[in-house]
């Protein structure tokens, strides 16, 4: 929440205010190569406000430019059994951590998506209209598909030669991108064409059928689906080599290490991947958060420290009483 404003499950904000109150406030401090940074964020039923260092933030990038964190969640493998939808939010996330600007681009297009369908729902005559979303849909869905291409160069050598370490085999791994529309040539050109040539199918359907929004990235594993043909266990060695990835390409963009939550992940796992996981993250420099219902699931060599929740309260665990 302090390091994005929002939580890392699919939760609506008003679903983090406890039952019965009016409102939930979270604060915390991150020392950075800027300095001492506070975070505040006061949400309420119908608001939420952010500040940093006592100024009430509107553009949250700029909390994203500061601090960097990494996830390892259990339900990471529906990045890669899920819907090309999970895919693709699971790249502009990455995007927006490196690229801030990304984050307008995808509002500016989601409103003019909205805007063009909204149009050819009401009558021939509001048609007129179209083509100036068209340009904006053309302009700003050239941006993020472009954006999409240029993480996937970096990204998908990692990641095959992360897998090849966790699941100790050869098997070729590919983030295939497969667009709507041609992403040969000039981008823009292409896809405003395309709306061009899909408006008759489009006002049939009711919605547009083109554009990044509809593009579909996928998993491959030897050239077939992840999302199909992938056993549990290869499933879960993508998902670890994709945060894997994350961290490494942070360090690369940012030159920070950031920092790495793990939600109670080594449960899901089998004791290979588990001993890779912690090997990797012993590695990391920075700070690690680790839940798990069990220190002996927690496999870190290094200094911890230890709290236990009790009660919605939490309390620092006498290393004496660790096991």
């Amino acid at each position: 929440m302090l390091a994005t404003t929002r939580p890392f499950s699919q939760l609506r904000l008003n679903e983090v205010i406890a039952f019965g109150e009016a409102q939930s406030r979270i604060k915390g401090e991150f020392e950075t190569e800027t300095g001492l940074n506070e975070v505040y964020i006061l949400l309420t039923h119908d608001a939420k406000t952010v500040r940093l260092n006592g100024k009430v933030v509107y553009d949250v990038s700029k909390i994203a430019k500061r601090l960097s964190v990494v996830t390892f969640l259990p339900q990471d493998t529906i990045i890669v059994t899920g819907a090309p939808s999970e895919r693709r939010r699971y790249l502009d996330a990455n995007i927006s951590r490196f690229e801030p600007a990304h984050v307008a681009d995808l509002r500016q297009y989601q409103r003019a998506i909205s805007q063009r369908n909204a149009i050819m729902q009401r009558s021939p005559s509001a048609l007129d209209s179209i083509g100036v979303w068209d340009e904006k849909i053309s302009e700003v869905g050239a941006r993020i598909i472009k954006r999409r291409l240029k993480l996937l160069e970096s990204l998908e050598p990692l990641l095959e030669s992360i897998y090849h370490q966790v699941s100790q085999k050869e098997t070729k791994i590919t983030f295939d991108y497969k667009p709507s529309v041609s992403i040969e040539g000039d981008i823009e050109a292409n896809l405003r064409q395309a709306l061009a040539d899909k408006l008759e199918h489009d006002k049939r359907m009711g919605h547009t059928t083109v554009g990044p929004h509809r593009d579909q990235p996928e998993l491959a594993l030897n050239s077939k689906s992840a999302a199909t043909f992938a056993s549990q266990g290869e499933v879960k060695t993508v998902a670890i080599a994709l945060r894997s990835a994350e961290i490494e390409l942070t360090k690369r963009i940012l030159g920070r290490t950031p920092i790495v939550l793990l939600d109670d992940i080594s449960s899901e796992l089998d004791e290979r991947r588990k001993g890779y996981l912690y090997g990797l993250i012993n590695e990391v420099s920075g700070q690690i958060f680790v839940t798990a219902t069990s220190l002996k699931e927690a496999l870190f060599s290094g200094e911890k420290r230890v709290f236990v929740i009790e009660a919605g309260r939490a309390r620092i665990l006498s290393m004496d009483n660790a096991d």
